[in-house]
């Protein structure tokens, strides 16, 4: 889908999905970055308000399943559309949240019974991460990643580069599994 996807890094844990998150928050700047703990939570209309200035979404999801408000969230936030937003003190209006979802979940999404949504499912880029031994886990990767931001921005202008060359079609994944 074009430009329409938002990425899910799952794994089962010691994998290093929430020292990546950690360290996209630092590249992004606690300005420009918002993190809820779950899409229940994001998608209450308070929680978009908090969400309207934000560039990336970083959604920490349990292991539950993924309800159909959330997934209409999803689906308005990665297709551009607007979402209701209560301020406080003022009343509820229509926004547009510019913001990139990125969730980390210990396992593949599951989606509350009856809630399936094949246009969901499409826009969904599954990153497993792949769980490291104690032994060969580095515990300064995080610095190490927002120290050299500059390698960090070519890998995204390049990957970008291929996007644009790829009429805006991202690589096709594993669909199945998800």
């Amino acid at each position: 889908p074009k430009g329409k996807a938002f990425v899910v890094a799952y794994g089962a844990g010691d994998d290093g999905k929430s020292t990546f998150a950690n360290s996209l928050e630092k590249l992004f700047m606690p300005r420009k970055v918002a993190c809820t703990t779950t899409l229940a939570q994001a998608a209450s209309t308070h929680g978009a308000a908090y969400l309207k200035h934000a560039r990336l979404l970083l959604l920490n999801e349990s292991n539950g399943k993924i309800s159909q408000t959330a997934i209409d969230f999803i689906k308005r936030l990665s297709g551009g559309d607007g979402v209701p937003m209560n301020q406080k003190h003022a009343d509820i209006t229509q926004g547009h949240i510019k913001a990139k979802l990125f969730l980390t979940c210990n396992h593949i999404p599951r989606f509350a019974p009856g809630a399936i949504d094949h246009a969901l499912l499409k826009r969904i880029q599954g990153v497993q991460f792949y769980s490291v031994p104690k032994k060969d886990q580095d515990p300064f990767i995080e610095d190490a990643l927002v120290a050299n931001p500059s390698y960090l921005i070519r890998k995204a202008i390049k990957a970008f580069a291929n996007l644009q060359n790829g009429n805006y079609e991202f690589a096709n994944c594993k669909k199945d599994s998800l």
